[in-house]
């Protein structure tokens, strides 16, 4: 993404920040949680079929809430660090508020709780597998890609930070 100079106009750098937005959501989650998951299972094991069942309900109960937590730590991204989930525009300032004081990675968690979610509302092995997958290579991205980056860019305070806020399950009290 080009970066935005004094010269140009705070709309436009609005405007900018807005369409890499959109082109994440539509290119990560809508891709990655619904779109491929769900081609997979139709694929593998036939369409889903809705019966109202207590588990289903269970299961958007808890799509509602990993999207929730998900979209909660994207708008931090941008308003708190004045960035995006994209590696091509990346928060310039360090967040600690919300749910980033529980835990190092609430989007990524968030996102994996849809993902099981919709595997508990399919009642699906092919998502679970999937689900598993997913669990793995975010894993392996977080820790191996993104964290040595956060470090590089953030300094002490992510040293800190990564000392007592762990990385998927939340800690009990608030940083």
């Amino acid at each position: 993404m080009r970066r935005a100079t004094a010269s140009t106009p705070p709309l436009v750098q609005q405007l900018r920040f807005w369409s890499f937005f959109f082109l994440w959501l539509l290119a990560g989650p809508g891709v990655f949680l619904v779109a491929l998951p769900q081609a997979l299972h139709t694929w593998l094991v036939g369409p889903v079929a809705w019966t109202g069942a207590w588990w289903q309900w269970l299961a958007l109960w808890g799509m509602a809430n990993g999207a929730g937590l998900a979209g909660w730590s994207v708008w931090l991204f941008a308003r708190a660090g004045q960035g995006t989930p994209l590696p091509l525009a990346p928060p310039t300032h360090f967040v600690l508020e919300g749910p980033y004081r529980f835990m190092r990675n609430p989007m990524g968690a968030g996102l994996l709780m849809c993902l099981a979610a919709e595997a508990l509302l399919c009642l699906s092995w092919v998502i679970s597998l999937y689900l598993v997958a997913m669990a793995v290579l975010v894993g392996w991205y977080v820790a191996w890609v993104e964290e040595p980056q956060l470090a590089r860019r953030f300094g002490p305070c992510y040293h800190v930070y990564k000392g007592k806020v762990p990385r998927w399950l939340p800690r009990f009290t608030p940083l």
